[in-house]
């Protein structure tokens, strides 16, 4: 028998590499495009949820009805992308499809060409069952995908994939393209997949959508403190500490809350020096600022009015027993000092009734005259509300006709001698502040003075003792969002450290930064 020489061995084994080569080498041709193809989809289905994620924080930025919030989903978005009305307090389905048109975008589609579907918080809806919306506040929409929960989901966005042996197509049935599953829990409503599913699911977390919010939300009471100042002799409002739930600004406090009072002459000076600058306002922008600072002023006398006329009316019911009269004229004399609106008579009649009630002598006698005294305050509270409500009917032909205007405000004082008010409702001085004042703004209504802090350096200090904001330099004016609470803060709480981190959190703070290595502060200056 022949033995194959060493070269022809050679040529055998050399063949056989050259045969696997080409084998190898047909395959991976035929697997390339595959694999190629699938990463160019899946780049452009991450392409197209960046498309849906940067539409969704816009429309959250920019609601001015409610800052944060997001559309509902829309029903058949093969057909409609218009975000539905509420059905009550939410949103018909917490799971459809992406609302296109409401965000003003294409009929957004994944890499197999379904409809993209999309899951909203239900603390994110736009509904007043959402309030507050803020950056601290649960969005309820909670992750079950691992093992442990994952909280504070404000969206997900679903690309559905071609449908399963158990998907009708089309259908107007959510359960027909997504696989995601929904169940309500203590801690809100959880989302995971069913056991079966080609779904692929992205999450927007609730700060994606807050911290954008925070920005625009800094920008505003910016804008407000700077045309307050600009209107008032350059001087910010006084702060409100934390130590104050009700926000009460206090003289000489330079850092804390946008107050909601301030410690002021009286009701007739504010009334006289709103008069002057009406008087003394030229047409366009500053009459317009000073007309918006009269409206204000308007506005917080009836807030004062208010309390004090309900106070003066309960205590002549003439059904009051000596234990009810004690803290109805503590409750009368402490609003009363708040707003000045007591003469030192009427001051010196209430400590007299207080002493009265206290001793527990002769109690039927201070009871009618507790009774004539309220009926005395509450004519004249009457007369001033009269005239507060004749200035308001004045108000509205302001920027056109102010003289009828100046003239009501010169007949808005109490009667009497009034005193410093401790507590004046805060009377802003610009247009740009129109939120701050009206109760059923998105501030009020979501909470946002709890989150939002200033600081500033009076006027006639010197640039040495102004803030400082690292890397840029001393400034007059700058106001901080908190942003979440994060651990180790509790809210509510007395302390800046509850709310800020780092330098920031001394309550005298003088230097700030604009990027933190560990907090989530944001900084508007």
């Amino acid at each position: 028998m022949k033995r194959a020489t060493p070269c022809r061995a050679r040529g055998h084994i050399l063949l056989t590499l050259l045969l696997l080569t080409v084998a190898t080498t047909a395959l991976a041709l035929n697997w390339l495009p595959s694999v190629n193809g699938q990463m160019q989809r899946r780049l452009r289905q991450q392409e197209q949820f960046a498309v849906l994620r940067e539409a969704l924080i816009a429309r959250a930025v920019n609601d001015d009805n409610r800052p944060g919030s997001l559309p509902c989903p829309a029903p058949n978005p093969e057909v409609n992308g218009t975000a539905p009305l509420l059905a009550g307090q939410n949103c018909p389905q917490r799971l459809d499809g992406v609302p296109w048109s409401t965000l003003k975008i294409r009929p957004p589609h994944d890499a197999s060409h379904t409809p993209w579907y999309y899951l909203i918080a239900p603390g994110l809806q736009d509904s007043e069952s959402s309030q507050p919306i803020h950056s601290d506040h649960p969005s309820g929409l909670v992750s079950a995908l691992g093992a442990l929960p994952v909280g504070n989901i404000a969206a997900v966005l679903i690309a559905p994939g071609p449908a399963l042996a158990s998907q009708q197509r089309p259908s107007v049935d959510p359960a027909a393209y997504s696989e995601v599953v929904l169940s309500q829990q203590s801690d809100g409503v959880h989302f995971a997949l069913s056991g079966q599913s080609n779904d692929q699911l992205y999450l927007i977390h609730r700060d994606e959508i807050l911290r954008p919010v925070e920005r625009r939300v800094l920008r505003s009471v910016l804008r407000c403190l700077d045309e307050h100042a600009r209107y008032s002799g350059g001087q910010m409002p006084w702060a409100a500490p934390l130590v104050s739930a009700q926000r009460h600004g206090q003289v000489a406090c330079t850092f804390g809350r946008v107050p909601a009072t301030q410690p002021v002459g009286s009701l007739t000076q504010l009334a006289q020096e709103t008069a002057a600058s009406l008087q003394q306002a030229a047409p366009g922008e500053a009459r317009q600022a000073a007309c918006s600072r009269a409206g204000n002023l308007l506005h917080s006398t009836k807030q004062a009015l208010t309390p004090l006329l309900q106070l003066a009316g309960s205590c002549q019911a003439g059904m009051l027993s000596a234990e009810k009269a004690a803290p109805l004229v503590n409750a009368l004399r402490e609003a009363l000092d708040s707003f000045g609106l007591a003469s030192s008579a009427q001051r010196q009649q209430l400590l007299h009734l207080q002493d009265g009630f206290a001793s527990g002598t002769g109690a039927a006698a201070l009871l009618v005259e507790l009774e004539a005294y309220c009926g005395n305050l509450q004519a004249q509270l009457g007369a001033l509300q009269q005239r507060q409500e004749a200035a308001s009917t004045q108000w509205a032909q302001c920027v056109s006709q102010p003289a009828p205007l100046i003239n009501a405000l010169s007949l808005l004082s109490p009667p009497g001698t009034s005193s410093a008010a401790a507590r004046w409702p805060m009377v802003w001085g610009a247009a740009a502040c129109d939120f701050l004042r009206d109760e059923s703004s998105w501030w009020a209504r979501n909470a946002w003075a709890d989150m939002i802090f200033y600081r500033f350096a009076p006027v006639g200090v010197g640039s040495g003792e102004w803030p400082q904001i690292a890397g840029y330099g001393p400034v007059e004016r700058l106001v901080i969002a908190a942003g979440a609470a994060r651990p180790g803060q509790h809210r509510p709480g007395f302390d800046f450290g509850d709310y800020l981190e780092g330098s920031h959190a001394a309550a005298g703070a003088a230097l700030f930064l604009r990027e933190q290595v560990d907090g989530n502060d944001q900084i508007a200056f």
